[in-house]
């Protein structure tokens, strides 16, 4: 067999490669910007810099999530198993790649809301854009991500077997997303 005979891949298909990874996280980034910024004549309100920091944060921290649960071998993430059961017909497995691009998408959009939400709650920008207060921001953010989530759990939206350890592994998670979100935001150079 020579070098010719091995099929080629593509490695931007395949989110277990870092090539994988940075196409999903382009991808993520390019989508919620131009959402964004084509939102900003509907809502009348400008986008603030910080709001791409939150972006490139939240990516950061929804990759983070996605490397624990491969490291500690904790199954299917709730994105793969949401995208297997209301966007294809089949099950988790087969829908890895597609599960993996919409946990960063979904990482980007929170990480998004995120300054916003603190802003309009009247926080100013040392507590949500610079350390330490990014990290208990952060933090918190994380908390109200986890509650969101088990809301999804509750009305069915996420299908997840409630126990003890299962619930405290996704706060877990949640709570690494945040910490990693503040900490992105909290070391970007004030704007």
């Amino acid at each position: 067999m020579s070098v010719t005979d091995i099929p080629s891949i593509d490695l931007g298909e395949h989110p277990e490669t870092r090539t994988g990874l940075r196409t999903a996280t382009v991808l993520s980034v390019l989508w919620v910007v131009a959402i964004r910024i084509a939102l900003v004549s509907i809502i009348d309100d400008p986008v603030h810099p910080i709001t791409y920091v939150g972006v490139m944060g939240g990516i950061v921290g929804a990759a983070a999530m996605q490397g624990v649960i491969r490291w500690r071998d904790l199954g299917y993430s709730p994105a793969t198993h949401l995208w297997s059961k209301y966007v294809a017909d089949g099950e988790p497995p087969e829908f890895v790649r597609q599960g993996v691009y919409l946990n960063l998408l979904y990482g980007a959009i929170a990480g998004g809301v995120y300054p916003r939400l603190f802003h309009s709650l009247g926080f100013g920008g040392d507590l949500f854009a610079a350390l330490p207060g990014s990290l208990i921001s952060g933090l918190a953010f994380g908390a109200l991500a986890f509650l969101f989530a088990m809301a999804l759990v509750i009305v069915g939206v996420i299908d997840m077997d409630v126990d003890v350890k299962r619930i405290g592994m996704v706060l877990g998670l949640h709570l690494l997303y945040g910490v990693v979100l503040g900490f992105v935001v909290g070391i970007w150079p004030r704007f």
